[in-house]
């Protein structure tokens, strides 16, 4: 019991510390309902209160996190010629718009709660968040691999350009030969650790100008625009391979700022919606459906280079909005369930680790995809829920400290009364 309340208590934000967890009705900061009286029944149950950035918690999102990893999973343990049906890439692609949503929902609402970003804040939580797993993970690899447990090659300056998170750009340019075993992962945590570098400044200076709800959402959107021409350009115009296309920050960092379109306007948590829980179910989720479908049956070069990712993260959006308006409905129940919310819960440490683990399983236990499957994903659950007692539990609550609010807050008074009437967005 003591565990489960710690978990509870303790929910990672994606990296968002999850504190005083408590069930409400979600309401829009104007003071409007989510949900219609028709769809209120299927609204998410949430923490939705005033007294800090990240005091809110979205349950479906646990469980989007899990299913995210365990496509990453099943798409490198499973034989190549499987991967069309469990692409990794696509649950890379889930963490990414997951990462830019949460981020900047919280972002949002530190704003209209203090009319400020407290950037000290932001990156020390992100640094005890993300650093602590990140660092010990690579350095196990690093002894695994000097003392030949796993392949791979230990080297100083790969060794250099992971701790400062230039992973990414360092495999696209030197390849996958001369890294620690298992540690070719890390590519994405460089990109978004150059995404909360930046974006928390840009943020910041959108809502300092007066930027409206829809002119944030242009922006964002506009920046999206300009990421698939470039990859257009590099692909269609330079001849840029694959890993660039694929690895590259300035050709990835679309997928999270779909993400964060979706936070600033027609947020499912903090804005009401024209469109209704209805509507999103049997229209928006089914067009959203066959674009992915579109996205794995069209091979086409170009399109699978520079339209794939864009199309994948907008089609995410329908997929995301009714997971968290309607949680109890139909598929969108299994990302509910306590095991897929454990799952999420070790979402973090369990994507650093699992290619070390399925290489250990591969190495010296079996070949065996029915066997190396279950074997290396209990290793992986069982070391990182280690990990999560001994290190990332203790680091949320280490942020908990250092970044309790200490002055009361200043409130934001633009926003209309609840008396007033407001129109939806989204």
């Amino acid at each position: 019991m003591h565990m489960a309340t710690r978990r509870e208590n303790l929910r990672q934000e994606d990296g968002a510390e999850i504190s005083e967890v408590r069930e409400v009705e979600l309401v829009a900061p104007r003071g409007a309902p989510v949900a219609s009286r028709r769809d209120r029944s299927d609204a998410p149950k949430a923490a939705a209160s005033d007294k800090g950035p990240s005091s809110f918690h979205i349950p479906s999102l646990d469980g989007l996190r899990g299913g995210a990893f365990l496509l990453v999973f099943l798409g490198h343990a499973l034989p190549e010629k499987m991967l069309r049906f469990v692409p990794p890439a696509f649950g890379v692609t889930v963490f990414f718009v997951l990462s830019g949503y949460l981020i900047t929902t919280l972002l949002r609402k530190e704003y209209d709660r203090t009319a400020t970003v407290n950037f000290r804040d932001f990156y020390l939580r992100r640094a005890l968040r993300i650093l602590p797993p990140f660092y010990i993970v690579l350095l196990l690899s690093s002894v695994l691999t000097a003392a030949h447990v796993v392949d791979g090659q230990v080297t100083l300056p790969t060794l250099a350009a992971y701790v400062l998170h230039a992973a990414n750009y360092w495999t696209v340019y030197h390849g996958f030969d001369a890294i620690p075993g298992g540690t070719s992962v890390y590519w994405s945590l460089s990109v978004e650790e150059h995404f909360y570098l930046l974006f928390p400044l840009l943020y910041f200076a959108m809502r300092h100008f007066g930027f409206s709800a829809r002119r944030q959402l242009a922006t964002i959107v506009s920046l999206c625009a300009a990421v698939l021409v470039w990859r257009i350009v590099l692909s269609g115009v330079l001849h840029a391979d694959y890993e660039r296309l694929y690895r590259g920050t300035d050709t990835r960092v679309d997928a999270i700022l779909a993400g964060c379109a979706l936070a600033v306007y027609g947020n499912p948590v903090l804005d009401r919606s024209r469109i209704s829980d209805r509507t999103w179910r049997w229209v928006a989720l089914p067009i959203g459906m066959v674009v992915l479908l579109m996205t794995s049956v069209i091979r086409e070069p170009l399109f699978q280079a520079a339209f794939k990712g864009s199309l994948q993260a907008a089609a995410l959006i329908p997929f995301f909005v009714v997971a968290i308006r309607c949680p109890k409905w139909g598929p969108m129940r299994l990302f509910n369930t306590k095991l897929m919310g454990f799952v999420g819960l070790l979402s973090y440490g369990l994507y650093l680790t699992h290619r070390m683990v399925l290489m250990l399983v591969e190495k010296w236990i079996t070949t065996n995809v029915v066997l190396v499957v279950p074997i290396a994903l209990g290793l992986c659950i069982a070391f990182c829920y280690g990990m999560y007692v001994l290190v990332e539990a203790p680091c949320a609550q280490l942020r908990k400290r250092l970044t309790a609010t200490k002055k009361p807050a200043r409130t934001v008074k633009r926003m209309p009364t609840p008396m007033q009437p407001t129109p939806a967005v989204g």
